[in-house]
């Protein structure tokens, strides 16, 4: 609680000089709520050029997520997705999800970030949080061609399991998007046309609700 509120009153005060001693708070934050209150304190602060060295130049993960949320928050334009990609293989579970709670807001990374966040949806034995914070992401970058590709042909994967592909068709049927993208089109068509019972009926859902006119003659064929 003390260590909480020295940090708290370090932020209030504005002593840059403090950064380096909260950064080193970080590595020892004793729950979140202390956490919380360093990365605000830094924040205040605004010493983005100490944040960027310890980003760049700090061994321990803490302070590095620490230095990367303040650093984002503050709108650093210094920041860019190679910082991100190399949060996603660090082997600090914390690490990664502070990382892709970044990235969901920086829908413009996306060309560069997708195939880091495959990777972390594919990884054997991932992390619930950390799959879950990967889908979110890639969520946010539907609105790039390059995201757009990677859900057509996760839910064209002819080797995935059906429940999986059925996870990317839930991107389609979510996605904000007032046209349904040509890559999509062509794999919601794939679906129709297929054997797997679950993705022809969740297809057939997507097309009707979203009104997919150019796919209307297969569900035709189908009620045919």
């Amino acid at each position: 609680m003390e260590r909480r509120e020295a940090a708290r009153a370090l932020g209030r005060m504005g002593a840059s000089s403090a950064t380096n001693a909260l950064l080193d708070a970080s590595e020892h934050a004793a729950d979140r709520f202390e956490e919380h209150a360093i990365r605000y304190a830094l924040i205040e602060l605004a010493d983005n050029d100490a944040l960027i060295e310890a980003l760049n130049e700090r061994g321990d993960w803490s302070a590095r997520e620490a230095a990367l949320v303040a650093l984002d928050q503050l709108g650093d334009q210094r920041l860019e997705p190679g910082t991100i990609l190399s949060f996603l293989q660090s082997d600090s579970i914390e690490a990664r999800q502070t990382s892709l709670w970044v990235a969901a807001r920086h829908p413009e990374w996306s060309e560069d970030l997708v195939e880091g966040v495959d990777a972390l949806i594919r990884h054997p034995g991932a992390d619930e949080r950390v799959t879950a914070l990967a889908l979110e992401a890639l969520h946010a970058f539907t609105d790039s061609p390059a995201a757009q590709r990677y859900i057509a042909s996760r839910i064209t994967e002819s080797a995935a399991a059906s429940d999986e592909r059925l996870v990317f068709l839930g991107f389609v049927d979510r996605s904000t998007l007032s046209d349904v993208p040509e890559t999509w089109r062509e794999a919601l068509r794939a679906c129709l046309s297929g054997n797997d019972e679950a993705l022809r009926w969740k297809a057939l859902q997507i097309v009707d609700s979203r009104a997919v006119e150019s796919l209307y003659g297969i569900l035709a064929d189908i009620a045919n």
